[in-house]
């Protein structure tokens, strides 16, 4: 992990690890008969039309009106390629890869530390969000511009900006953009209320309500609707009985980090921050109950683990963040498998279904006990 491209490396190697130990590959990246929805690319060629007429309304397409920063780029784009099979799930890998590199930037940034920024890599590639388990949504290209916006040093007016686009990529992002707050605590003032005003925290919350102007506007001057069937409490309540399923696999071993830094700001009496970024936590977690797709939801709590650093590295020595983040990598393997609806598990990774075919060509009536 030397030179100035030692992320590269890192990052190449998280992918290889995820593909082969953990996520496995979408077969939408390998298999041409498995497409995007049909409704994707009606949004790029029509970014402003009302899909919710013409896909029913408990569909998933319904569902991708205000979800406009993609479609508007392509649409835009002088390329005629998005209707290709492999460009939809091959922009989100490669925003999948742009998730594990801007973590291990953040964490090198933070601890000055690229063993930490190894671990958080590989920690992050082994949860749902850093896999190439599922290609299908917008959500690690949302994501992704979440995490470049709490990368330090960006400025606030991109930061806003980023904020705002990610919204529009996948309303989860605006719920889980109040987490951004939280970033780059040690360079803010110690009071809380005075990092709300600092630029950074202003730009942030400036992104989240030009969101929601706009897509008010949109709603009164494009007719643009939104489609909330399946969506609620009365899903919660269904959803209950996997609660441990879709707040465990949302961060995986980060969650071990987050309590670290829960118990960090209890200590340091921040109790006013402390219950803040609880609530921000919290907000994707709830909101990821409300719909089906539970895991593909509540992953958007991921920059809570990058917020954790920013307060454990305030007081942790060097050779303890190391080992938290280690520790959260290892949690993050040995836990298990994870899905994104009702069902937490996934076809197995490459290892997993190698090893199982050449179980079943070696062993006696091909590895199938008998009835």
């Amino acid at each position: 992990m030397s030179g100035p491209y030692w992320i590269v490396e890192v990052c190449l190697l998280a992918m290889l690890f995820s593909v082969l130990f953990t996520g496995g590959v979408d077969e939408i990246l390998y298999d041409m008969r498995v497409k995007y929805d049909n409704g994707y690319f009606v949004k790029i060629e029509h970014p402003l039309a009302d899909v919710s007429k013409d896909f029913g309304a408990s569909t998933h397409e319904a569902k991708l009106n205000f979800r406009l920063t993609v479609p508007v780029v392509l649409h835009w784009l002088p390329i005629r390629v998005v209707r290709d099979w492999w460009f939809l799930p091959g922009l989100t890998g490669c925003a999948i890869c742009g998730i594990l590199a801007a973590c291990g930037l953040f964490t090198y940034r933070v601890t000055g530390d690229r063993v930490c920024g190894f671990w958080m890599v590989l920690g992050v590639a082994s949860t749902y969000i850093g896999t190439f388990y599922t290609t299908r949504y917008y959500d690690a290209i949302a994501l992704f511009q979440l995490l470049l916006a709490m990368l330090p040093g960006v400025h606030w007016s991109a930061r806003g900006l980023l904020v705002f686009t990610a919204a529009f990529t996948d309303e989860r992002a605006f719920v889980a953009a109040p987490l951004l707050l939280f970033a780059n605590r040690a360079d803010q003032p110690r009071n809380v209320w005075g990092r709300m005003t600092q630029p950074s925290s202003l730009a942030v919350i400036g992104g989240m309500v030009a969101y929601y102007i706009g897509r008010l506007l949109l709603a009164k001057y494009a007719g643009l609707v939104s489609v909330m069937d399946g969506v609620g409490l009365r899903t919660v309540a269904l959803n209950a009985r996997y609660w441990h399923e879709g707040v465990w696999f949302a961060l995986g071993g980060g969650w071990l980090l987050v309590g670290l830094c829960m118990l960090s700001l209890w200590q340091e009496g921040q109790k006013l921050e402390l219950g803040m970024f609880a609530c921000a936590v919290a907000a994707p977690i709830l909101v990821g109950f409300m719909v089906l797709d539970i895991v593909r939801s509540t992953a958007y709590a991921l920059p809570a683990v990058l917020v954790a650093l920013t307060v454990l590295r305030r007081h942790e020595t060097t050779a303890r963040l190391r080992a938290f983040c280690l520790a959260a990598f290892v949690l993050s393997v040995v836990a298990g498998d994870f899905g994104i609806f009702r069902n937490p598990w996934h076809s197995p990774p490459l290892v997993v279904k190698w090893l199982s075919a050449a179980l079943q060509a070696v062993l006696p009536g091909g590895g199938i006990p008998p009835q």
